[in-house]
């Protein structure tokens, strides 16, 4: 408990290798002392870590699994902190649609659940994450104004390909 609530701490301060150590640390212990190794909370805590460190694919998996983890000890409780850290990991990646899903499952299971005081940070996060869409739409419409002005669109459209928006050039401008 002692290592998970040094991650913890050292999480909201803002220090990422000193809670990745932290949680490396349960994990060291749970492997010398024989201890199922299931993952739970600090799992994906980890894995958020791992994800905010430049491990994004292998930080999202280990989320992933801390989950599924919980899921089949039978700590359904503990799932609300698990959306708003896979919330928090997609705005930091840009992954926002898929954080935007996160943090709606995260204000369900609080509002039905024990983790009320989640309700706060889960609000905070999905307001980020539209804030980041809206910006990343403006972004998109002005680069989509400026391609029309310049008479290189193709069509005056935004589309979407492999999950990044991207407006068609005439094929003399590519």
């Amino acid at each position: 408990i002692a290592f998970h609530l040094a991650a913890v701490l050292h999480y909201f301060a803002g220090e990422p290798q000193h809670a990745l150590a932290a949680t490396g640390r349960i994990f060291e212990i749970i492997r010398q002392h024989g201890l199922p190794t299931a993952p739970s909370s600090f799992g994906w805590l980890h894995g958020h870590l791992v994800a905010a460190l430049g491990r994004v694919e292998e930080g999202f998996e280990q989320m992933r699994e801390a989950e599924r983890s919980c899921r089949r000890l039978g700590l359904g409780v503990a799932l609300t902190g698990f959306d708003l850290h896979y919330a928090e990991a997609c705005l930091e990646s840009g992954r926002l649609d898929e954080g935007l899903a996160a943090a709606a499952r995260g204000l369900a299971r609080a509002e039905q659940g024990q983790e009320r005081f989640l309700l706060a940070p889960l609000h905070r996060v999905q307001g980020e994450l539209r804030q980041a869409r809206d910006r990343l739409e403006q972004r998109a419409q002005a680069a989509l104004s400026d391609a029309i002005r310049r008479d290189i669109a193709q069509e005056p459209i935004i589309v979407e390909r492999n999950g990044r928006k991207v407006i068609p050039i005439k094929a003399d401008f590519r």
